[in-house]
């Protein structure tokens, strides 16, 4: 039996995606996950918006324990997709410096227009 802990995930938007280190999670605009002890890389996505920030990195150390993250959604008007591949699958995804969460292969959706820094570990 694996021992778990509980995350609260708010925004100031409704009908956002939930990622626990980059997987779909679900679409609500409170969502309370039960995920196992340890490290997780949390993030979202709502078409049209940029979450600030764009991940946040929650370490569950105690069975029961909770934490609450909160996301602001802000309205994107221009934004585009990166798509990154690397020869060796499974490489962590930093975008801006900042863990998203995600690995290789994968697609970073709602990317403000402009110049971005990506890097791969």
């Amino acid at each position: 039996m694996s021992e778990n802990g509980k995350v609260m995930v708010t925004a100031n938007h409704l009908d956002f995606d939930v990622y626990v280190n980059g997987i779909k999670q679900g679409e609500k605009g409170q969502l309370s996950l039960t995920i196992p002890l340890g490290k997780h890389v949390l993030s979202i996505a709502k078409d049209g918006y940029t979450p600030v920030p764009y991940s946040q990195t929650v370490w569950l150390t105690d069975p029961g324990q909770q934490n609450h993250v909160q996301f602001f959604l802000q309205k994107t008007v221009a934004v585009g997709e990166l798509e990154i591949v690397t020869n060796i699958a499974g490489a962590h995804i930093f975008l801006n410096g900042i863990e998203t969460g995600f690995v290789t292969p994968a697609v970073l959706k709602n990317i403000p227009a402009g110049e971005h820094t990506v890097g791969v570990f």
